[in-house]
């Protein structure tokens, strides 16, 4: 079980992540599903945690996890995210 470090710096309220891992931890392979070396993660956010399964070493679902986090604090802050739709251009 890996647990995210906590930095001892205090981060300004303005630019805080909504979101962190918090959790990454090995986890039995899903019903349905093939395969060995599932692993569950969690990330700690504003209203409720969100838990996923994804396949991989440790190392490579903590990297997955750790993106995902850095892509909903995109959204939440109000910048860009590369999953956002493009806008198009009106005529």
């Amino acid at each position: 079980m890996t647990q995210a470090k906590a930095t001892s710096q205090a981060i300004p309220k303005s630019n805080a992540p909504c979101y962190r891992v918090a959790l990454v931890e090995k986890a039995p392979c899903p019903s349905g599903a093939d395969g060995k070396n599932w692993h569950r993660y969690v990330l700690d956010g504003v209203r409720s945690p969100i838990t996923g399964l994804r396949q991989g070493t440790m190392k490579e679902v903590t990297e997955y996890a750790q993106q995902c986090a850095d892509e909903l604090n995109l959204r939440a802050s109000g910048k860009r995210s590369p999953w956002a739709p493009q806008q198009r251009k009106t005529a």
